[in-house]
């Protein structure tokens, strides 16, 4: 901590931090390190002191993390340095999580298989229903591979921002993690892709018609003919995330980054994966029916 002059009455230091940390973070951090001990201390000891934190480009309810913070506090200098002294030593000694919730363990075992059980249910109930719409369970395959690949390179540029948000932060990308609104961005993805996809799929099926076999001119052809459609829905789609994620607040930003990079991928994953994998299926199966 580094002390700085502060308006009478009030002491101000600023407090630089290794691993960044949020202001909800730091006001409980302040909060253990001055409340009462026991009842016998004195009056001015036993309340814990009026301070607020401040940050460059912090806004009241924001919940990103910072690296350096200036606190003010309507206390003594000396009280203040003792006290934010001790908070120092004990943040040294402290592991670092960038996120913890306490839970035991039968809990967390039931809860992790649970949601094992639903990510394959969910995966079958997808095959079984394109399996019924289009008579062949290749095409439900071929658009499970796709989700897969979809969810994957949007949880790999989430875990990249970790590395780049210093470099492109002038494009409001920071240390984005996993959390509920990430999770419902996920299933928002698989939605969209997967409705790309059967678009797609439904035109190779028209363009296919009874012929015995798939081929690359088919699948060709159905592409180009859904290509304007696909291009059209995905870019209106794109200019609405685009702009939920530069002004729609710090409370759906990693939401509305995960959905900026899983329209994109999305989008050439219907065309770039789902179908050639379609075609790949269809020359490997022995029996045309299939």
């Amino acid at each position: 901590p580094a002390e700085t002059p502060a308006p009478l009455g009030w002491s101000q230091v600023v407090l630089t931090f290794k691993h960044k940390v949020s202001h909800d973070t730091l006001e409980e951090m302040i909060k253990d390190q001055f409340a009462p001990i026991n009842n016998e201390t004195d009056e001015r000891e036993g309340v814990i002191p009026r301070f607020n934190l401040t940050t460059k480009g912090f806004k009241v309810g924001d919940s990103k993390a910072h690296d350096e913070w200036t606190v003010k506090m309507l206390l003594p200098p000396q009280d203040v340095k003792k006290a934010m002294g001790e908070m120092a030593a004990q943040v040294k000694e402290t592991p670092f999580f960038p996120a913890s919730n306490t839970i035991g363990g039968r809990v967390a075992t039931e809860t992790q298989g649970r949601a094992i059980m639903a990510l394959l249910a969910s995966l079958v109930c997808i095959i079984g229903y394109i399996w019924i719409r289009f008579q062949k369970v290749m095409y439900g395959l071929a658009a499970v591979v796709a989700l897969v690949h979809d969810v994957l390179i949007t949880l790999g540029a989430i875990a990249l921002t970790a590395y780049l948000a210093p470099y492109l932060g002038f494009l409001k990308v920071e240390e984005f993690k996993i959390g509920l609104s990430t999770l419902a961005a996920f299933l928002t993805i698989i939605g969209y892709s997967l409705n790309d996809t059967i678009v797609v799929f439904d035109r190779i099926r028209e363009v296919r018609g009874k012929s015995p076999r798939l081929t690359g001119d088919m699948v060709n052809n159905s592409i180009n003919q859904t290509l304007s459609r696909t291009l059209l829905t995905s870019l209106t789609t794109l200019i609405v995330v685009v702009i939920l994620y530069f002004f729609g607040g710090q409370g759906i930003h990693s939401f509305a980054f995960a959905l900026v990079v899983g329209v994109m991928v999305g989008t050439y994953s219907s065309i770039f994966v789902a179908s050639p994998v379609l075609l790949w299926m269809s020359r490997t199966s022995k029996d045309p029916a299939k």
